[in-house]
């Protein structure tokens, strides 16, 4: 029992809160218990020592895996972005040759001119508007 009537290592606050009482470093432990280990005891074991070496290479190898895994990704992103632009450029040289169709078969039939004539021409200018197909940066 303490001195608050409690068994064990609980207090009550300035507030009347119970609260675990905090272990003082410096203060000795009971029952002949070590302190707990830290990177400065010199009481480590060997494996204790090959745990820590052992976390600091998994945490390297994790490190190592995911700047891999980020130039996979910026090839996996250039390559789709180059794929959607190579799309993007045969579907507008496939829409343009159908508006220039449209175009020559509409100013053949607005004018009555034949292909290659000047009249011809000027209509189908008139008529023909090309779809942009320029690359996404």
């Amino acid at each position: 029992m303490n001195d608050s009537g409690l068994a064990g290592d609980y207090q009550f606050d300035e507030y009347g809160r119970l609260v675990q009482r905090q272990i003082n470093p410096k203060q000795s432990y009971r029952y002949g218990d070590k302190p707990p280990y830290d990177q400065s005891n010199p009481d480590m074991n060997g494996w204790e020592k090959f745990g820590m070496g052992a976390n600091a290479l998994t945490g390297l190898a994790g490190a190592y895996n995911a700047y891999k895994q980020y130039g996979l990704q910026k090839d996996q992103f250039n390559f789709n972005r180059n794929l959607s632009n190579r799309n993007i450029a045969n579907s507008a040289a496939t829409t343009n040759a159908q508006l220039e169709r449209a175009a020559s078969i509409g100013a053949q039939m607005t004018t009555g001119a034949r292909k290659g004539d000047a009249e011809y021409e000027l209509a189908k200018e008139r008529l023909y508007r090309p779809v942009d197909g320029s690359a996404i940066v």
